[in-house]
């Protein structure tokens, strides 16, 4: 029995590593989305008792928030992800998140270590790995375009899904 908790605490990855980032990341992205299995019960125990939902913007979802953010930066230091901006022409950073998310689940990119965000009203913010930037910028600048032709979404799930990130369970 020992061996067995030995060989877990070894097998952990080391504070401050890109592998103990990553768990940082998406754990405390799951803490603010409410989509953890304790606050999942916490909500069903409100529900069946009849009692109002809890806060959505409570100190802990400002604690996760900030750990999500100091996680993220982390990652962009130690080169698992890069940042982009790109600057827009002729639509605004909201109609081009609205544009480029359109049947999507925001979700998704977040577990693939995708980040994309408006960064004021004409630019807009990537973050994600270095192989999976140059198709998500060609999407962006083609949701940018004045007549903007539909999307080619598999292009899109392709880049994401080539960019040797699997998807946190």
């Amino acid at each position: 029995m020992g061996i067995v908790v030995a060989g877990y605490f070894v097998s952990q990855p080391g504070k401050g590593t890109a592998e103990w980032h990553k768990r940082g990341y998406l754990q405390s992205y799951q803490r603010m989305m409410q989509n953890t299995l304790k606050q999942k019960l916490q909500r069903l125990y409100r529900w069946a008792t009849r009692r109002p939902p809890a806060s959505a913007h409570s100190s802990a979802w400002v604690n996760d928030a900030r750990a999500f953010e100091h996680h993220l930066t982390s990652l962009i230091q130690l080169g698992y992800v890069h940042k982009a901006r790109i600057s827009l022409t002729n639509e605004t950073a909201e109609n081009v998140m609205k544009t480029f998310y359109r049947g999507r689940n925001p979700d998704d990119t977040v577990l693939r270590f995708i980040n994309i965000s408006p960064d004021g009203a004409h630019n807009v913010q990537i973050i994600g790995p270095p192989s999976a930037l140059p198709t998500i910028a060609a999407a962006i600048r083609q949701a940018d375009r004045a007549e903007t032709p539909p999307l080619d979404l598999l292009m899109i799930e392709t880049a994401i899904r080539q960019a040797n990130m699997p998807e946190a369970k």
